[in-house]
């Protein structure tokens, strides 16, 4: 929506990236806070049914989100820019190495940042709660503050690789894209 042209934002890559990862990240906070006292199961069913009204929700906004058409097209992420001469956009366009170098970039920034996180205090607390919630509690750390955070960030990555997605496909695709199914695979694969 914020890169599109048709829509009034026009927004370049990397300032509509960092919003949706904090929109992203928002969205888990909204979605994980009611949420934290489900286990297992509950807690799935739960985000596959929110799955579901977002789909439903993006079809039924036509005006915003395109509806069933969905956005397109969407810029590529180096639109507008020159170096040397060339055109970034037109070979992000053109040669699918450009994407390919993008993506492993922020594959690298992301692993380097989680392993710093995993190591941090919060990383720790993560790790105490995910082995053994009620010590880690008896120990002083605060079971559903960190369940949250973890929540927001896995929604705050997620935001990212579908910028990243919809920047390589140039499209956001039909809402009807992503069913059911697709969510239910994707959780079996999990």
């Amino acid at each position: 929506i914020l890169t599109v042209p048709t829509e009034p934002f026009r927004w370049s890559f990397l300032p509509a990236a960092a919003l949706s990862v904090l929109i992203a990240a928002g969205v888990g906070l909204a979605l994980g806070a009611p949420t934290l006292r489900l286990r297992g199961d509950y807690l799935a069913i739960v985000t596959l049914g929110f799955g579901e009204v977002v789909k439903v929700s993006l079809r039924n906004l036509e005006q915003i989100t395109g509806g069933m058409k969905g956005l397109n097209p969407v810029p590529p992420p180096a639109a507008g820019l020159r170096l040397g001469g060339v055109d970034l956009g037109m070979q992000f366009a053109v040669d699918p190495r450009w994407f390919y170098a993008l993506a492993l970039g922020v594959l690298a920034v992301v692993v380097v940042a989680l392993r710093r996180l995993e190591r941090s205090r919060l990383g720790r607390a993560w790790m105490a709660v995910r082995e053994d919630e009620l010590a880690a509690a008896a120990t002083g750390i605060s079971a559903s503050r960190v369940k949250l955070s973890a929540f927001a960030l896995s929604s705050a990555l997620a935001g990212l690789a579908g910028c990243l997605y919809a920047a390589c496909l140039s499209t956001t695709a039909d809402p009807n894209a992503y069913d059911f199914n697709r969510s239910v695979m994707v959780l079996c694969a999990v």
